[in-house]
């Protein structure tokens, strides 16, 4: 799945702002004493409790989120990025019966007892609190610790989740969370509010690889050997053979732009690699374009549906654990000129795990010695002589 990231982040709009308001009430000419002050949050290290569910803070981190769908494909982000606040939590059943958790990830407002909120800690009770945006996801897009669907906590367990927020001003020393009980069920009204320190774990992004460097998700290591501009020979695929075709259409009529892979399953199960060579749709596969005009290469296929590009793996296919396997991946050329770099993304899922492998390669265009065509001729025995009538 593609996913322009900074094109689909979204911005709830907070339609509700709180108040924290001390006053005298007046009846009837008789005073009588202020309501009671509303009480402290919860610290950032304790623990609260919501309709039986024991919550409590597991972390707070900034970071640029990477993002799967509901089938746990990663979403490859073509171009940009945003830092977002990230709350992480843990939820704890206390009780003796199961609890109905509904994570409220792309709730459409922001609505106290629809979703955890998050606030900028007022000075004074009295003041106004400043609301930080929740992040919304394109719709069906997650990160991939977050609970996608309504889920089950049964007596003493434990289930983690996360929300998303913009990244607080630097000059907030302290922040509020606020946790709506609805979410487990529970009363509207029935909130608990945690007291948060503005000084979230910093996840730095992992760089892009080069050429032969491996990068490492789950149980897959891959690397990218070569990105060459060729004639690309094809071999006919029937049932479970493959035999090298010997016709001038067995290359492709213009040079592409072709990328040689490896890789090594090196967990002790067997993975299911798809790369979908032949799908109609190339999900989970993109070439960029490193300039500063986004363009995106288009995932290469021959026009013969009973052929693929030699050196290609059909697949789907088992890897095994231990197992080393090489593909190429086939794509069209970039405009006259080339470029000087390219960025390919591959989702993990095509390899049977959860991850996203990026690469940044060097890529000069050129053009390659066009193949000789009709090769076999040299080799065929002359016609025999047509018989005298």
């Amino acid at each position: 799945m593609i996913l322009s990231f900074h094109k689909t982040l979204r911005n709830s709009v907070l339609v509700a702002t709180f108040f924290l308001t001390m006053g005298l009430l007046t009846l009837s000419g008789c005073s009588k004493d202020p309501p009671p002050p509303p009480p402290a949050p919860t610290a950032f290290d304790a623990a609260a409790t919501l309709n039986g569910v024991e919550v409590s803070i597991a972390g707070i981190e900034s970071l640029v989120p990477e993002l799967v769908d509901a089938n746990g494909r990663s979403a490859l982000i073509t171009s940009g990025s945003d830092r977002i606040f990230v709350v992480r939590l843990q939820y704890k059943n206390d009780g003796t019966a199961e609890v109905n958790y509904t994570p409220r990830h792309n709730a459409a407002t922001g609505q106290p007892d629809t979703t955890p909120l998050l606030f900028v800690m007022p000075e004074k009770p009295e003041d106004r609190m400043t609301p930080i945006q929740n992040v919304r996801l394109a719709d069906n897009f997650f990160t991939p610790r977050q609970v996608m669907s309504p889920t089950k906590i049964a007596p003493g367990a434990i289930l983690n989740d996360e929300y998303l927020f913009s990244v607080p001003p630097k000059d907030a020393t302290a922040l509020m969370l606020s946790i709506p009980a609805t979410i487990f069920g529970g009363t509207a009204g029935d909130n608990a509010k945690f007291a948060l320190p503005n000084t979230p774990k910093r996840i730095e992004v992992e760089p892009f690889a080069g050429l032969n460097t491996p990068v490492t998700r789950g149980a897959i290591k891959l690397q990218v050997n070569a990105i060459t501009d060729e004639y690309v020979e094809a071999v006919k695929v029937s049932g479970k053979t493959e035999e090298e075709m010997k016709y001038p259409y067995a290359y492709t009529v213009e040079p592409i732009l072709k990328v040689s892979v490896e890789f090594t399953n090196i967990g002790k199960e067997d993975l299911i690699y798809a790369p979908g060579h032949r799908d109609n749709e190339s999900i989970g596969v993109k070439m960029d374009i490193v300039s500063g005009q986004e363009l995106t290469l288009r995932r290469f296929k021959l026009a013969d549906a009973k052929a693929i590009a030699k050196e290609q793996l059909k697949g789907p296919m088992t890897v095994k654990p231990g197992e080393t396997y090489k593909d190429v991946f086939l794509f069209q050329r970039p405009p006259a000129g080339g470029a000087g770099k390219v960025t390919l993304a591959f989702s993990g899922h095509i390899f049977g795990v959860q991850g996203l492998f990026g690469f940044q390669l060097p890529y000069k265009s050129y053009e390659p010695t066009p193949p000789d065509l009709e090769p076999y001729k040299k080799d065929l025995p002359l016609p025999a002589p047509e018989p005298v009538p």
